[in-house]
């Protein structure tokens, strides 16, 4: 994966592709009620057509690591890999094992949604994505899952 960026997210302006926006606008709802969302914000009625490229991850701390409890459908059958019960650090790619480890660690870190960008290579072609990483927190308050939309074939200048 060349080219990854990721930073947080201050307003939904900084999100190119509408259904990003969306979701993102989704959780800031949920948020406003002062604390930070849970898992139950994730409501396949509300959500709709965007479940299928959603990814679930569940965090696991002492070491911190991330398990995919859902990995999009739909990018999974569009580029032949569902990760799906696995671990982030399972990816069969080192440098996208590498960019979402980092990505995922910044959301727990400042507990704050990021933006990431990619200019990847799938099935012999390029193709840009983007995607927007929540987190999401527990009974605790602490971080627990983050969730994940990321859409394939945005186009992305270079981030200044």
């Amino acid at each position: 994966m060349s080219g990854s960026t990721w930073t947080p997210i201050d307003d939904a302006t900084q999100l190119k592709d509408v259904r990003l926006r969306l979701l993102l606008a989704h959780w800031s709802d949920a948020s406003r009620q002062g604390m930070m969302p849970s898992r139950d914000i994730i409501d396949p009625n509300k959500l709709g057509d965007l479940m299928g490229w959603l990814f679930l991850y569940r965090v696991e701390r002492d070491p911190l690591r991330f398990f995919y409890l859902l990995f999009g459908p739909k990018i999974a059958r569009r580029i032949g890999v569902d990760l799906t019960g696995k671990y982030v650090d399972e990816h069969p790619d080192p440098d996208t094992r590498f960019a979402i480890n980092r990505l995922l660690t910044a959301v727990v870190t400042t507990g704050r949604p990021h933006r990431g960008t990619a200019q990847r290579r799938l099935l012999d072609r390029p193709m840009p994505t983007e995607a927007v990483v929540l987190p999401l927190a527990g009974p605790s308050g602490v971080i627990d899952h983050l969730l994940a939309l990321q859409i394939l074939d945005v186009p992305i200048e270079a981030d200044a």
